[in-house]
């Protein structure tokens, strides 16, 4: 995994300093970390409205996007000219009586099936981790859904160094475990870390601004993702699926046709006459 050369030794202290002015480890007051509190099925307006999200919010009416958009996203980018983003993202999922609020970080995700949420992808902290910080931070997420009252569905493999070694290229990443909601078992956690070093660059890897792979010989460091999605419950996405498209054939008689999520923003209640929702009400 990491080489531990000493004649690059040099190389790897000045990649550490290049490094320290790329990121920025901690938000400024000018960029307070935000928290968002959402769930799976929150519907689209409660989750702009109640997080203060207008500006994503006016970026659906400005895009038109439509209601089977894959995700909109909440990133918290580093670097001090990304100034219209927030310094860090808590997530706090919401839902009945197993609330539990993650570590700050800097890219979430949402996507929705017509006006209600259907998968929440978060990855965090602020900044990677080496490998101690990262075992840590495992098992204080793990220790967090099973004080919450999450149950454990399946087993826990222990993680070691190796498994990030499997794999061609692109991210490496190991499965920490899976969570089923303590009063919704429809809607399950699936935890993993993932190699940072490995992760291709881009806007939304955290802690976002570096412009190239890391070298082969960069210290290794981790992130953690956690996907709340909906499992083993097919007929709750063709529930969804189903209002959606009623309220398209309202609109213009082909379910086929997409709307403007907007529509779901301005009014969240619409039903077809004939509805009688087991998940929707």
């Amino acid at each position: 995994m990491t080489r531990t050369l000493v004649g690059l030794a040099a190389v790897a202290v000045a990649l550490v300093l290049i490094w320290s002015t790329i990121v920025m480890t901690t938000p400024t007051p000018e960029r307070p970390v935000i928290t968002v509190k959402t769930h799976i099925l929150d519907s689209v307006h409660d989750y702009l409205r109640n997080n203060d999200l207008a500006a994503n919010e006016q970026r659906f009416r400005d895009r038109a996007t439509p209601d089977d958009f894959p995700a909109d996203y909440i990133v918290a980018r580093a670097g001090d000219r990304h100034t219209d983003d927030p310094g860090g993202v808590i997530l706090t999922y919401d839902a009945g009586s197993c609330p539990i609020t993650l570590p700050a970080g800097r890219q979430f995700a949402f996507s929705y099936i017509g006006g209600y949420l259907d998968n929440i992808d978060a990855i965090f902290p602020l900044e990677p981790m080496p490998w101690d910080e990262m075992q840590e931070m495992v098992a204080q997420v793990t220790a967090q859904f099973d004080a919450a009252g999450w149950r454990a569905d399946g087993d826990r493999p222990a993680l070691t160094p190796e498994q990030f070694l499997k794999g061609g290229p692109g991210t490496k990443w190991a499965r920490v475990g899976h969570w089923r909601a303590c009063d919704a078992p429809f809607v399950t956690a699936y935890v993993q870390v993932r190699h940072y070093n490995s992760s291709a660059p881009g806007s939304f890897t955290p802690p976002a601004g570096l412009t190239a792979p890391l070298p082969d010989d960069a210290p290794d460091r981790f992130l953690m993702r956690i996907w709340f999605y909906i499992k083993d419950k097919p007929e709750v996405e063709a529930e969804l699926t189903a209002l959606r498209n009623a309220r398209r054939v309202d609109a213009s008689g082909k379910a086929t046709q997409a709307l403007p999520v907007s529509v779901w923003i301005d009014d969240p209640n619409w039903r077809p006459e004939d509805w009688s929702g087991t998940y929707i009400d």
